[in-house]
């Protein structure tokens, strides 16, 4: 690192190569980090920042953390995983002054607002092909359990020809259930693979008509879905549908796999 700083002293061209390397995919793994980052952000290498994982810090983000990013507009990939204490106020901008660079969006364990919901829709309708919702909790909703159909992710800004997005991650969500699966089945048409580990509202039938009209869906995941707890339910799964190549689901406890 001292040898890319003192490179960024010799002329403009090698401090625009240097800063681009520093700053395109900061590495971020400790408090030390993440705050020396902050203090040295500036509009000029705000601008080089594609990739924001704040993962291994998630336990110090907070949103006047992410408040110190409102200036990066080029962001193709953001994992806030686990930053909970983050608020939909605090990942909002981010995701509005992206939209149409996102790539990869992922949200584990985050609590988000219909108004994020609305703006990620926007963000699948450019370029988000990868979205990661899993255990979050949109509000506001009145138990942990209240049913979100994404509509105002999936209908605000969507329709059917413009949706990218080919793969989504729900597991853990308490608030999917068979509409949500309905909605996703007709506003997400290419979606190429879906995770719903431990979605308990669903129904073995709800799964059969999404995989019947996602003609494009070739790995789902249903692990601790109590209506698909047998390989014979799971094979049954196969019969709407000769897209999907990886089945993965529990029994008894067990993980498995079908593979076609």
């Amino acid at each position: 690192m001292e040898d890319v700083l003192r490179m960024a002293t010799v002329n403009y061209y090698w401090n625009t190569v240097t800063t681009c390397k520093i700053y395109k995919h900061p590495i971020i793994t400790s408090k030390r980090q993440l705050n020396a980052l902050v203090n040295n952000l500036s509009e000029y290498n705000q601008g080089f920042i594609e990739c924001l994982d704040l993962t291994a810090v998630h336990q110090y983000v907070t949103d006047p953390i992410l408040y110190a990013f409102l200036r990066v507009t080029h962001l193709k990939q953001l994992n806030l995983s686990n930053c909970t204490y983050v608020s939909p106020a605090g990942i909002l901008p981010l995701i509005k002054s992206n939209v149409s660079q996102l790539q990869k969006l992922t949200l584990t364990g985050c609590t988000l607002s219909t108004e994020v919901l609305e703006w990620i829709g926007e963000a699948i309708r450019q370029q988000l092909y990868c979205l990661s919702l899993r255990n979050t909790m949109i509000k506001p909703c009145k138990t942990i359990d209240t049913t979100n159909h994404l509509d105002t992710m999936l209908y605000t800004h969507t329709n059917t020809f413009e949706a990218n997005l080919r793969e989504l991650d729900l597991s853990y969500c308490c608030w999917v259930n068979e509409e949500t699966l309905n909605n996703i089945a007709h506003k997400l048409p290419y979606l190429e693979h879906i995770v719903l580990q431990w979605c308990n509202q669903i129904k073995a039938s709800s799964i059969h008509s999404m995989v019947k009209r996602l003609t494009y869906l070739s790995t789902i995941d249903i692990r601790h879905i109590s209506t698909i707890d047998t390989f014979e339910q799971a094979c049954n799964v196969m019969q709407y549908t000769s897209s999907i190549k990886k089945i993965v689901f529990t029994h008894k406890a067990t993980s498995f796999e079908i593979i076609t």
